[in-house]
């Protein structure tokens, strides 16, 4: 089911960007004059994911990460905290996360 769905994924990009590339397409399908919002909320939706991807894998990293110390120890968590907080946008996303 995962591969079906990376297929999906694949095509819907292909089938996205060749309507980028045909205004001819983009007036068939009615969205000519909203096409370049659509494609720009598209564009940072999937930045925005590749962030939050990247940002839970570095959380993951540092929570994991036994050399900063015993991970029960309050001032460890807290140091763990600050080292999350560092790259996240969302003050409260390193809070969350830890819990």
């Amino acid at each position: 089911m995962f591969l079906w769905i990376l297929v999906v994924i694949y095509y819907e990009n292909i089938i996205f960007e060749d309507i980028k590339k045909s205004h001819k397409v983009q007036k068939e399908l009615g969205i000519d004059h909203i096409f370049d919002e659509i494609y720009q909320e598209s564009k940072d939706t999937e930045q925005l994911n590749k962030y939050r991807l990247k940002l839970s894998q570095f959380a993951i990293t540092v929570l994991a990460d036994k050399s900063l110390g015993d991970p029960m120890d309050p001032n460890v968590v807290r140091r763990k905290v600050d080292l999350i907080s560092e790259v996240t946008v969302d003050p409260n996303y390193p809070f969350s996360f830890v819990e």
